[in-house]
């Protein structure tokens, strides 16, 4: 069966391509066209561009037509999984005798048309993948999709809905490989088979049945093989994210292997960051200088002096880890700061921080807030924070590492956490 095409033409080049293709010009305006839009992943339910003959003019006309095709008869909407099982017609369904279904014969005898595309998709299953292949014209002109349509009078819409149903047949040994079904494709150049299955007076008979049938004749000449006529159809893998209708890139019409594609995954999975104009304009991280270190390796400041073994490395930089004093005022204007506040939780979920980190942030917010931590606590050791990525989202809003005082710890040497 077919379940998804593409049609990703300017209105003007359909209608370029429709002057040489069809018998005779068609309408310069379309029916509806403000409801087109150039997709490569059309799904049923969507508008696509169909042409049919006026019975009165017997002049062509490009009418925006729903897929999935709904009887006249019919006065309410159907569901949407009605919908799928009419979005094609088999040709068996078609043909004279017992084998035709009744609901055709109205649209068989005085409602053909033709669905305008590029291509058509089909899926090959390679284990339990779906695996997508795009079909279209060596030449890379529209593809003529025989089809039947319907008007149908539903309560929910204010007026009448036009909507289709491409004809399948049986695979040609050129795609049976893929799929046992393919659509009926008129030749682009047949103007008689075009003409004869466009025309609304013309009931259907054995000459219109004979046109459905698989397009292993669908041979063109091709200047590439000196004027020899070759298959005018081509099949190649498609990018799998075809398989979602949500989905929709000009890139599902072009081989997987392509050299375009190739160019398109580099691009995507392998470009350059750039810095933005914030990170570039941050400087860069300095040595802190404001709190001398003495010769036994004591690190000295206003709040007392605590052990310190080594300067911390953290890769191209050595910092020395230590400030000015921290007074109540400051921790003040941190918890003031929200700015600062959400940064740092969002580089904590960002960076996955550990519960060991959470416990000591809650416990030193906790202490700050009810003014527990005094300017100058007598002699506490010193416990560090985790040195965060970047700079300037740690912990509490600060700008550089610190040292955190809690008074009533234990006395011991305190070790620099890694960075995480």
């Amino acid at each position: 069966m077919c379940g998804r095409t593409a049609q990703g033409m300017a209105p003007g080049q359909i209608r370029q391509q429709l002057e040489k293709t069809l018998p005779t010009k068609p309408a310069e305006t379309w029916v509806g066209e403000e409801k087109y839009r150039k997709s490569y992943n059309v799904a049923p339910t969507r508008y696509q561009p169909v042409v049919r003959a006026d019975a009165a003019t017997s002049s062509y006309i490009v009418h925006m037509m729903r897929w999935g095709l709904i009887p006249r008869h019919t006065q309410s909407m159907p569901e949407y999984s009605s919908v799928l099982k009419s979005i094609n017609a088999r040709d068996d369904s078609l043909f004279m005798g017992p084998s035709g279904k009744a609901m055709f014969n109205h649209s068989k005898n005085h409602k053909r048309c033709i669905l305008l595309a590029e291509g058509f998709y089909e899926w090959r299953r390679r284990g339990k993948e779906r695996v997508p292949f795009y079909t279209r014209r060596r030449d890379g002109n529209l593809m003529l999709m025989a089809a039947i349509y319907d008007v149908a009078k539903v309560m929910e819409e204010p007026e009448p809905m036009y909507t289709y149903a491409t004809i399948t047949t049986n695979a040609s040994p050129q795609l049976d490989w893929l799929h046992d079904r393919m659509p009926v494709l008129i030749p682009n150049n047949d103007h008689d088979k075009i003409r004869a299955w466009l025309d609304p007076n013309l009931k259907w008979n054995a000459t219109l049945e004979a046109m459905l049938k698989p397009c292993d004749e669908f041979m063109e000449p091709s200047s590439e093989n000196g004027g020899e006529p070759v298959y005018a159809l081509e099949t190649y893998q498609v990018d799998e994210k075809v398989n979602n209708v949500k989905n929709d890139s000009p890139d599902f019409a072009k081989p997987w292997n392509s050299s375009a594609n190739k160019k398109t995954l580099n691009r995507f999975f392998f470009a350059k960051s750039e810095p933005t104009s914030s990170e570039s304009s941050r400087p860069a991280p300095t040595s802190s200088t404001s709190t001398p270190l003495k010769k036994d390796g004591r690190l000295e400041s206003k709040d007392g002096v605590g052990d310190f073994d080594e300067p911390f490395d953290y890769g191209d930089e050595m910092t020395v880890v230590g400030d000015s004093q921290m007074t109540s005022s400051g921790m003040k204007d941190s918890r003031s700061n929200a700015s600062k506040d959400r940064r740092c939780c969002q580089h904590l979920v960002k960076t996955k921080m550990t519960l060991r980190t959470w416990t000591w942030h809650w416990l030193w917010s906790s202490l700050a807030k009810n003014k527990t931590i005094t300017s100058s606590p007598p002699r506490p050791p010193l416990v560090p924070l985790q040195r965060p990525t970047r700079p300037r989202l740690l912990l509490l809003g600060w700008s550089e590492p610190r040292w955190i005082l809690l008074p009533g710890v234990p006395h011991g040497r305190c070790r620099p956490l890694v960075r995480p």
